[in-house]
C-alpha cells in the first residue's frame, strides 16, 4: 500500500477512536465515580512505507478527581484527594471511587453492586445503628469504632484497567495511606467536562473529515494514473 494512503487510513482510524472515546465519556457524564478515558497514539516512522503512521492506539483512564456532591446519605462516602476504596469481588480485590455504599446481607457494608467494602480488618459488619465515618475513614456505629475504611493508592506509572466503575491492576498498592480526607454524605461525580468533550468531538470530526477527503483525492489521482498508463 502507498505510504501516504496508509498514513491517512491510520490517522482516520485514530480519529474514529477519539470520537468513540469522547462519545462514551459524554454518555457517562452523570455517572458518579466515572473516570473518563483518553486516547493515546504511538506514532512511528515506518521505513518500508517511508511514512509516519499510528503504530498503536490505546485508551488510558484519567483518574483526576471529579466534583463532590452533597447527598446527606450517611452511606454515601467520597474520597477528597488521592486513593481508592478497596472492595472484594469474585475476581479478587478491586478498587473504586464510587462510594454509594449500602448495608447488605448480614449487615456487611457493600457497594451498590453487592461487593464487600473492605476495612483494614477485613469486611465491615454493621448492626443497624447510627453510622458515622470521620475524615480519616474510621467507621463508628452508635459511637463505637468498628473499623477503618481501607484506602490505597498506586505508583504514578501503574497500569490501571477500568472494569465498569471498578479498577484492577497487578501492581501492589503503595505502603501507607494516601493524602486524602473522607467525606461522609457526599458522592464524587464524573470527572467528564462536557464542554471540553464537545469541543474534542468537533475538532476530531473535522480532522477525520479532512483526512477522508485527502484519501479520496489520492485514490482518484491513483485511478487516473492507472488509466493513463
Amino acid at each position: 500500500m502507498d505510504g501516504g494512503i496508509y498514513a491517512l487510513v491510520s490517522g482516520a482510524k485514530a480519529q474514529q477512536m477519539m470520537l468513540d472515546v469522547a462519545a462514551a465519556n459524554i454518555a457517562n457524564l452523570s455517572t458518579p465515580g466515572f473516570k473518563k478515558d483518553t486516547g493515546v497514539f504511538e506514532v512511528v516512522f515506518d521505513d518500508r512505507l517511508k511514512a509516519f503512521v499510528n503504530d498503536r492506539d490505546v485508551q488510558k483512564v484519567d483518574l483526576s478527581q471529579g466534583p463532590l456532591r452533597r447527598t446527606e446519605n450517611p452511606f454515601d462516602v467520597a474520597i477528597d484527594g488521592e486513593g481508592f476504596f478497596v472492595v472484594s469481588t469474585p475476581a479478587g480485590e478491586r478498587y473504586t471511587r464510587y462510594g454509594a455504599f449500602t448495608m447488605g446481607k448480614g449487615g456487611v457494608l457493600t457497594t451498590a453492586d453487592g461487593f464487600e467494602v473492605l476495612g483494614e480488618g477485613g469486611k465491615i459488619v454493621l448492626s443497624g445503628g447510627k453510622l458515622t465515618i470521620d475524615k480519616e475513614g474510621n467507621v463508628f456505629e452508635d459511637g463505637v469504632n468498628i473499623d477503618r475504611l481501607r484506602v490505597v493508592s498506586f505508583p504514578a506509572d501503574a497500569e490501571i484497567v477500568k472494569e465498569g466503575l471498578l479498577f484492577g491492576t497487578t501492581v501492589p498498592p503503595l505502603k501507607g495511606r494516601p493524602a486524602m480526607e473522607i467525606r461522609q454524605g457526599y458522592l464524587e461525580e464524573s470527572n467528564v467536562d462536557p464542554v471540553r468533550e464537545m469541543v474534542s468531538i468537533i475538532e476530531t470530526y473535522r480532522r477525520y473529515e479532512g483526512q477522508m477527503k485527502l484519501l479520496q483525492a489520492m485514490d482518484e489521482a491513483t485511478g487516473r494514473v492507472i488509466k493513463e498508463v
